[in-house]
């Protein structure tokens, strides 16, 4: 029971009790100052603006009825009642009678014959050089029975004219003078002497000073409230302190031993590296020798493309032999032409011949008839010389047309084997180039499946890396953590990725090595990456934890 009575009634601190009543002045006058600054402005709104605002409409009543019983009573020679007129107001503004007969605003040479008897201020500072800038009726006679001036709005300073005008003669004039307000620190002393008196601005002042303290105990109550907690969360997180302290002491403990243990992985690591190490370098030795049949098959596939070159060169001279065939096609059809009219042409030589022949004998059976033997023999003799020239003509064209025939004949016999040959020499180059296209696609084939072997191999060495580094984790190595997702995105863009794009939550960074890597990287506000999470990204990244961490 005493246990719960102390936790209700806390020992106070002379310290903090001290601190608190310091808050309280500081805060009770910080809440006065406020509440002054707030009745400066109260202040300015009752003098300025309610006294103000009721002064004007008491004007604008009184120039309705005070100029016809000041005027009544001056031509009556009332003085003892228009002083008591004067006075009625009680001192809340000032009322003066001039002997002004003028009807324009400015009248230099008037007197003043009569004014409310208070000791105010109005009465100090009044003069007959500022009477002008009050607001003023005329007293005429007979006394005015309308109102020639009149206010729109209370807090009109100045009159407008109604319109209506009195025929009277004027007799003088009432001038209204508006009372003086105090000052603001006259009004506030006045107010401390009797901050409790019912009166004009002071229930302002006691109010609104009244609220502000009260709005500053408020505030103070709240603050040593809110202290108050404070303190005993720093009370809370004090035994928290000492029981985290006791904590830490069994953690060293636990830590000592598992050091020990630790010891014993770092030796086994040490011997998987070793293994790691051996096996590396039998996979670099198989990564030189690839890298040695694809240089030997690249230059295979320089040759063959070189060789695929000449075969295209090749064809392009066939295709120019076809273009010399056909114009030969075109001579042989032009050459057959005119040995079908050689032939034409030796028929009608050898009609033409035969005709003769015929004409020879008809002409040596009339030989034998006709007794004029040496005419008939000359004849004869001029037919037989025609008849062997014509013979020998026809022997030259005869000839001549065998031999053009046999020669294009020759010719296009030696253009068919051109042809042939090419033909043949183009199926061959065909075949070449077949051969060549199933050869580099093969080439290309084993180029890939060399390349592949070498990704798997590094792909294997990385792996394996990350198994002896992982199962290394407990035994000091450096772990991914507190690793956010922008974090990891700057560390990989340092390492030579770029950002493809965003999908959601996850950045796209892609880097182009011996093959385009697109590696996702989520991206979850601030919050640290899981470790598996984080070895993922490395291990598809093909990095090391150490160039991670060293960009980082």
């Amino acid at each position: 029971m005493k246990h719960i009575m102390k936790q209700k009634l806390p020992r106070i601190n002379p310290t903090t009790l001290i601190r608190s009543l310091g808050r309280l002045t500081a805060i009770a006058t910080f809440s006065l100052g406020l509440g002054t600054l707030k009745n400066w402005q109260n202040y300015n709104n009752y003098w300025n603006g309610t006294i103000f605002a009721v002064q004007t409409v008491d004007f604008n009543m009184l120039s309705h009825t005070l100029p016809g019983k000041l005027s009544y009573t001056l031509l009556q020679g009332n003085i003892e009642e228009l002083q008591q007129t004067l006075d009625s107001n009680y001192g809340f503004f000032g009322l003066i009678v001039t002997d002004c007969r003028m009807a324009a605003k400015d009248c230099p040479s008037e007197q003043i014959l009569y004014q409310s008897k208070f000791s105010q201020k109005w009465t100090k500072e009044i003069s007959l050089a500022t009477l002008s800038n009050h607001p003023y009726n005329l007293l005429e006679s007979p006394p005015p029975l309308q109102a020639e001036w009149q206010y729109s709005k209370p807090r009109d300073s100045k009159p407008i004219p109604t319109g209506r005008v009195n025929s009277g003669e004027i007799i003088g004039r009432v001038y209204y003078v508006r009372g003086v307000p105090p000052t603001f620190i006259e009004d506030y002393n006045n107010w401390i002497k009797e901050p409790f008196k019912v009166r004009g601005s002071a229930t302002l002042y006691t109010l609104t000073v009244a609220l502000f303290l009260l709005g500053g105990l408020s505030a103070w109550i709240i603050i040593e409230l809110v202290l108050s907690a404070k303190r005993n969360e720093q009370n809370l997180a004090q035994q928290e302190r000492e029981q985290l302290q006791r904590e830490i002491q069994q953690i060293k403990l636990q830590l000592e031993k598992k050091n020990q243990q630790t010891i014993k992985l770092i030796d086994e690591r040490e011997r998987g590296l070793a293994e790691l190490e051996s096996y590396r370098q039998g996979q670099e030795q198989n990564k030189r020798e690839l890298e040695n049949q694809i240089a030997s098959y690249e230059s295979e596939l320089d040759l063959k493309e070189q060789q695929q070159q000449e075969t295209a060169q090749t064809l392009e001279d066939l295709q120019l032999l076809r273009q010399k065939l056909q114009e030969t096609s075109q001579r042989e059809s032009q050459a057959k032409q005119r040995s079908q009219a050689l032939n034409q042409k030796i028929t009608d030589l050898k009609r033409d011949r035969d005709l003769i022949q015929q004409e020879s004998r008809q002409l040596e059976q009339q030989l034998e008839t006709i007794p004029n033997i040496n005419e008939l023999n000359a004849a004869l003799e001029g037919s037989r010389t025609e008849l062997e020239r014509f013979k020998a003509g026809s022997r030259d064209w005869e000839v001549y047309a065998l031999e053009e025939t046999q020669r294009l004949e020759k010719e296009n016999a030696d253009l068919y084997r051109q042809l042939n040959s090419d033909l043949e020499e183009n199926e061959k180059l065909e075949e070449d180039n077949a051969d060549l296209d199933r050869e580099l696609n093969s080439a290309k084939e084993y180029i890939r499946y060399l390349q592949n072997i070498m990704y798997d191999n590094n792909s294997l060495i990385s792996d394996t890396q990350e198994i002896v580094i992982d199962s290394s984790f407990s035994a000091g190595a450096r772990p991914l953590r507190n690793v956010s997702g922008r974090d990891a995105v700057r560390c990989l863009e340092r390492l030579g990725f770029t950002e493809d794009r965003q999908n959601g939550s996850h950045v796209i960074l892609k880097k182009m090595i011996r093959r385009t890597i697109s590696l996702p990287v989520p991206i979850h506000g601030g919050r640290a990456l899981k470790d598996g999470t984080l070895r993922t990204i490395v291990r598809q990244a093909e990095i090391t934890r150490e160039d991670f961490f060293d960009n980082l």
